[in-house]
């Protein structure tokens, strides 16, 4: 900012001079012709340096100057008397009780007035910027959106910032007298103890962030981080701490939304996969069950390879130890662990044996109802215990439905064998009568009906 300089005197050709010699510096010059127009300029606006002209008509250099040293705003502004008389030591001392800094007589030399008011500009700059970084600090300080507190050695408070206040719920300047008194009880240890480290250290830098509760003036805790850095005193006097304090409830929030959110995806993810799975098995099994035994193990054969991708499959029957059905598709498979099964005990794991076969059995209640033994699942692949697991489930699966198959099948073959039993072996010969007969079951499947049928040969030709 441009500082101003207010030149005064009754004559306008003392005021172009003056105006001329001051025009190599780098200050705006104003004017003013009489002790009354001064004080309105000096109402109205701040200056470096006041040169002022001694003998004025109606209100003179001294009383302009005394006018002026009165008002708070410009008490201290330098004033320089300019005057043609010769000072005496009288008219030095009455400038002196007015204020001025200087008296110098015309006519003066240009480069020492010059000089002269030049210092009170530099000075002008320099005070202007103290006070407009003062204000950006106070400014900075007011309007921080984190809490900041300075401490001194000992922990009492010397300023607070209104954020910091406000978020403990205090009234603006309402300052604890430690800044203990801030700190929910469990932590008042940790923050002691971060302030001796940091202390201790010299300033070595910011400390790392402390995760601790505040105590809000109506007695609840809320969590904070706390960042403490050393803040050097002035000449001779200790340093201080300065306390950043940021509420994390808002951040808190967020991390338990953001598990919230993880541990639903990981759980669509998982309900998904389960459905994926079952579809999977049901595209495997469903069905089944209709089949003959024959047309069961080709079925399922036909089923894992296109649902899992295999590259060979082999699916063997056993009843009783001994192979009822067997199929294979694609590559061959080693068929050792299978054969292996052929006597008890039968051992399949579901690991990979030797030439990249896994063989799975088929049990239920630990009676080896058949086995599967498919290549193509490697463990080096990214999907292969996700095939592996779904492989083991579908088998299993499709040993009950398999055990279903065979105890639906046989408890059909005796509906059947009961149903015929109720029926006659021969029917009569009746001479002159052609006799022949049909049944239909009644009941569906194991359901036995209780229709029957025959033909008896009556007395007279009757039938």
């Amino acid at each position: 900012m441009t500082p101003a300089v207010l030149v005064v005197d009754d004559h306008p050709e003392n005021l172009l001079a003056l105006e001329a010699v001051l025009a190599p510096l780098d200050a705006e010059v104003v004017r003013a012709s009489s002790g009354e127009e001064a004080l309105r300029a000096v109402l109205t606006q701040e200056f470096a340096a006041i040169l002022l002209d001694v003998q004025m008509p109606l209100m003179d250099g001294f009383e302009t100057a005394a006018t002026i040293r009165g008002r708070e705003r410009s008490a201290h502004t330098p004033i320089i008397f300019l005057t043609a008389l010769p000072s005496d030591l009288d008219d030095l001392a009455r400038g002196h009780d007015t204020g001025t800094v200087d008296y110098v007589l015309k006519p003066f030399d240009p480069v020492v007035l010059r000089s002269k008011v030049s210092v009170f500009c530099d000075l002008a700059r320099q005070r202007t910027g103290r006070e407009r970084a003062d204000k950006l600090l106070r400014a900075a300080w007011e309007g921080a959106p984190n809490g900041i507190a300075l401490v001194d050695a000992e922990g009492g408070v010397l300023e607070a910032n209104p954020a910091l206040l406000a978020l403990v719920g205090r009234a603006a300047g309402e300052l604890p007298a430690h800044i203990e008194d801030l700190v929910a009880a469990g932590d008042r240890g940790a923050i002691t103890e971060l302030r001796d480290r940091v202390g201790a250290g010299g300033g070595d830098g910011p400390s790392e962030l402390l995760e601790l509760r505040l105590r809000s003036d109506d007695g609840g805790e809320l969590p904070a981080a706390v960042l403490a850095s050393v803040v050097p005193g002035a000449a001779g006097e200790p340093p201080s701490l300065l306390l950043q304090v940021s509420d994390l409830r808002e951040r808190l929030r967020a991390r338990e939304a953001r598990v919230a959110l993880m541990h639903e995806q990981a759980a669509r993810a998982e309900a998904e996969a389960i459905a994926t799975r079952l579809a999977a098995i049901a595209a495997i099994t469903e069905g089944l069950e209709s089949l003959t035994i024959a047309e069961f193990a080709a079925e399922l054969s036909e089923r894992l390879m296109r649902v899992l991708g295999l590259a060979g499959v082999e699916v063997r029957l056993y009843e009783e130890h001994r192979v009822t059905a067997e199929a294979r598709l694609g590559a061959p498979v080693d068929t050792a662990e299978l054969d292996a099964m052929d006597s008890p005990p039968p051992s399949a794991t579901g690991d990979v044996v030797p030439g990249g076969t896994v063989v799975v059995a088929m049990r239920v209640d630990d009676r080896l109802l058949g086995a599967v033994a498919v290549v193509g699942l490697t463990p080096e692949d990214p999907g292969h215990a996700r095939a592996a697991a779904l492989m083991r489930n579908a088998v299993e699966r499709a040993a009950l439905v398999l055990e279903r198959a065979r105890l639906y099948e046989r408890e059909r073959t005796i509906a059947a064998t009961l149903q015929r039993d109720l029926l006659p072996e021969t029917l009569p010969e009746v001479p002159g009568v052609a006799v022949s007969a049909y049944f239909s079951s009644g009941g569906d499947g194991v359901r036995v009906g209780g229709d029957w049928y025959d033909a008896l040969a009556l007395h007279g030709g009757r039938l």
